[in-house]
């Protein structure tokens, strides 16, 4: 969907929903118009749930992005990319689902690209930083990250809910990882000792000739 064309009605819909994360405790500031960047000196370091501050960022500039600070008191949440003809992470979604890494999130988003965020509760004893797995086309914002939230747009195209539930379990990333890129997956480094008798046998045969 597109965005709305009329400014100040999207500049409204905005600081309220900014306010109504902030009401959920979960700490929110702005970025550029249409973009993912900060509009913050400090970034997701500035994100707040205070009323007065978030009033003050969209009132001075209404066109802003609304961006949610992950990791607890916000929340951590899967990013399933979209890249078009470079792959997305459908099928990785559809492999962490069966497992049963993925059940009842908060949320669901629809992103500008076709993909989705999931929103999960974060459990602030056992915090998650950032993760990434390329070849999935999937990622994972936890503390120290940001994500872009509806209302906010890129391209000209919205974040949308698509559905939310009061309930929410907590998501571990690292299962996800374990999954998605097991260890015995990658090739093992040859062990020194192996390596030296490798040597020496080529050694050995270089004297025979």
């Amino acid at each position: 969907m597109t965005t709305s064309r009329d400014p100040e009605e999207q500049g409204a819909r905005t600081l309220q929903q900014a306010l109504g994360y902030a009401r959920h405790d979960w700490p929110v500031f702005p970025c550029i118009p249409g973009e993912k960047i900060p509009a913050t000196k400090h970034g997701f370091e500035d994100a707040t749930t205070d009323p007065q501050q978030i009033t003050r960022w969209w009132s001075a500039s209404p066109g802003r992005n609304l961006a949610i600070a992950t990791g607890a008191p916000g929340p951590d949440v899967i990013d399933v990319d979209n890249h078009g003809e470079r792959g997305n992470g459908f099928t990785a979604f559809n492999q962490i689902r069966h497992a049963g890494l993925a059940d009842h999130p908060l949320a669901v988003v629809r992103t500008p690209s076709g993909g989705i965020h999931l929103y999960f509760r974060a459990d602030p004893q056992r915090p998650q930083g950032n993760g990434s797995l390329p070849e999935h086309h999937i990622d994972f914002r936890g503390t120290g990250g940001y994500v872009l939230a509806p209302p906010s747009s890129v391209g000209g195209r919205r974040y949308e809910a698509v559905r939310h539930q009061p309930e929410a379990a907590t998501v571990d990333f690292s299962a996800i990882r374990g999954l998605l890129d097991p260890p015995e997956a990658h090739p093992k480094p040859a062990r020194l000792a192996d390596a030296q008798a490798d040597v020496e046998r080529l050694a050995a045969h270089v004297e025979r000739l």
